[in-house]
């Protein structure tokens, strides 16, 4: 006797986990389910295929991995319309992913088979990988994630075999869904919150400047990962020309969208040289409290993050190629450094607005909705939480919600758009200062990165542009004082760049402003309009990033399209007279 169950919507209807929700089937069955193949590599593929089954046109197969709320709890639900289903995209959730084949008969549903697929790799295996900076300029921090919580190490030299190498041991944390603000980031389920595994960071120091170092992250418990390289920092002031790569609201979308950005990004960073840093200035994985797609992201990244310096920005608004170009990110090594949400990494803060539950907010500040704003709950209750687990930064400021750091010829400072930045606020007060520190004869260019623009004429968008006003009149006076050399943001999907710029008027000597909110994201559908102001200078609603190489004098910045690759738009910076 089968057992059945009635299908009911597809939501959850408990947040109690059951271990083994797939209770025995009653009496015997003969329907056997395989799966090709039958062990996966991390972002592969699985299809399901079944005999001895006479199917119905409303049968279904489902995919889980570790614990569910239910039946009607799962990753992905496919109809059965042939001989199989295809599952996309098995990435690394620390657990063995599970098939459950569903069997319309009696005018219900019966679960009448399932099948293990474990994953090619450990489930405590190092994954995630990537670099940030830290306070001191001989340091580098590799953080990483498993499902252990064994000691994180890190063993790293000059040589690639790593035969005269030094070991550093490193912290570990986790999160819970009690943690956060507000549903749904609080609620259990397949797609929603999961144990996110533990988050192990671990500070590789006395580096010496300009340097290739060896490394690998692990454990000998639990095994190490792939040996990766990164180039350390130089001092404040030396003369190499800085590259670096920049842009916000990323995601984990096909091509042209997340993927291509990745791709092309990996291409400009191993091949082209623009190795330094990575700046992501907002609206990361949109994620939005599905732990899930914090692991596709990091899957994603893990690449280029391990290769280089990624810092992230935590904003308001969470994230989501060709599968060629995922089998060559599996099998490559890069730097990365995380933004959005992030702080002197390059993180934003889109990850980070929220409406109740103030008070695990881990700025511990004030939320900032003044009446002029549309500050909502664009994290749907993450509230930041995860992005302080999962990223680094200097604590030059306040976290990793807003910092920054020097990398030779420029200084690059990271604030938040989604906190208080008015004048007089603890946010504010800490820009001011920390612009004036910087010594420009030393460090002749200042970069600053936020996730919410000052400078836009994209239409349709009245609620950002009275933001961008209120943002503007708070901290460009500041820019103006501390000749700021160059702004970048995102929020908006487009690309946007502004003439040197001050009080909404083009000047001679004044702040360059660039949108760079193409990365991932689904594109604005409308243009842009000169009545809004007249600082536009180029503009386009396409999917690219911003590379740029830093002389002593001058900047040369590009914005490159995924589409194919081109320069769309590029200029060259001077230094402020």
């Amino acid at each position: 006797m089968l057992t059945v169950l009635a299908l009911a919507a597809l939501p959850m209807v408990s947040t109690r986990l059951h271990e083994s929700p797939w209770s025995p089937i009653d009496g015997p069955t003969s329907v056997s389910l395989t799966a090709t193949p039958p062990v996966v590599a991390t972002g592969g593929d699985v299809v399901i295929s079944w005999s001895n089954i006479d199917q119905h046109p409303k049968d279904y197969v489902t995919l889980t991995c570790g614990p569910t709320t239910g039946p009607n709890d799962f990753i992905a639900a496919r109809n059965v319309s042939g001989s199989f289903v295809r599952f996309e995209d098995l990435y690394m959730l620390r657990c063995d992913y599970e098939a459950h084949y569903y069997h319309f008969v009696n005018d219900a549903f019966a679960h009448v088979s399932d099948i293990v697929i474990p994953l090619s790799e450990s489930k405590n295996a190092p994954k995630h990988g990537h670099l940030s900076f830290n306070d001191g300029l001989n340091q580098m921090v590799i953080s990483f994630n498993s499902a252990s919580t064994t000691t994180p190490m890190a063993r790293y030299g000059k040589s690639r075999t790593l035969d005269d190498h030094l070991v550093r041991f490193g912290s570990t944390t986790t999160y819970t869904a009690e943690d956060m603000c507000h549903a749904p980031a609080t609620t259990m389920g397949q797609t929603l919150y999961r144990h996110p595994g533990y988050f192990h960071s671990v500070v590789m120091d006395n580096l010496e400047p300009a340097t290739e170092y060896f490394y690998q992250f692990g454990n000998d418990v639990d095994g190490w990962s792939d040996v990766a390289s990164f180039v350390s920092r130089v001092t404040r002031g030396d003369e190499t020309p800085v590259s670096f790569i920049a842009y916000a609201d990323m995601g984990v979308d096909d091509a042209p969208r997340g993927w291509s950005t990745a791709l092309r990004v990996f291409e400009d960073v191993v091949a082209r040289g623009y190795n330094h840093f990575l700046l992501h200035f907002g609206d990361i994985s949109y994620a939005r409290g599905n732990v899930l797609q914090w692991d596709k992201f990091f899957a994603l990244l893990e690449p280029l993050a391990t290769r280089m310096y990624v810092p992230a920005m935590h904003l308001a608004e969470l994230a989501h190629a060709v599968r060629v170009v995922r089998t060559w990110w599996a099998s490559a090594t890069v730097r990365f450094f995380p933004n959005h949400g992030i702080g002197s990494n390059g993180y934003c803060v889109d990850e980070f607005d929220y409406t109740s539950g103030g008070d695990k907010d881990p700025s511990q500040l004030e939320s900032f909705h003044p009446a002029w704003g549309n500050y909502g709950a664009d994290s749907s209750g993450e509230c930041g939480v995860p992005m302080v687990h999962r990223f680094h930064a200097p604590t030059n400021g306040r976290g990793l919600f807003w910092y920054s750091f020097d990398y030779g010829l420029v200084h690059v400072v990271q604030m938040s758009s989604e906190h208080d930045f008015l004048p007089g606020s603890l946010q504010h007060t800490w820009l001011e200062k920390t612009l004036a520190a910087v010594d420009r004869r030393q460090t002749p260019w200042v970069v600053l990165t936020a996730h919410r623009m000052m400078y836009t004429t994209q239409i349709g968008e009245a609620k950002d542009l009275r933001v961008s006003r209120h943002f503007r009149a708070a901290v460009e006076p500041l820019l103006r004082q501390h000749r700021v050399n160059l702004v970048l943001a995102g929020h908006q999907h487009s690309y946007e760049r502004s003439c040197p710029v001050f009080n909404g008027t083009c000047v001679d000597q004044g702040t360059v402003h660039m949108v760079v909110g193409s990365a991932g994201a689904e594109l604005e559908q409308q243009g842009f309009s000169p009545e809004i102001g007249p600082w536009s200078v180029a503009n386009i609603n396409a999917y690219g990033y911003l590379r740029g190489r830093i002389s002593r004098d001058r900047m040369h910045l590009e914005f490159v399209l995924n589409a194919n690759g081109n320069v769309y738009d590029q200029v060259d910076l001077l230094p402020w007279a």
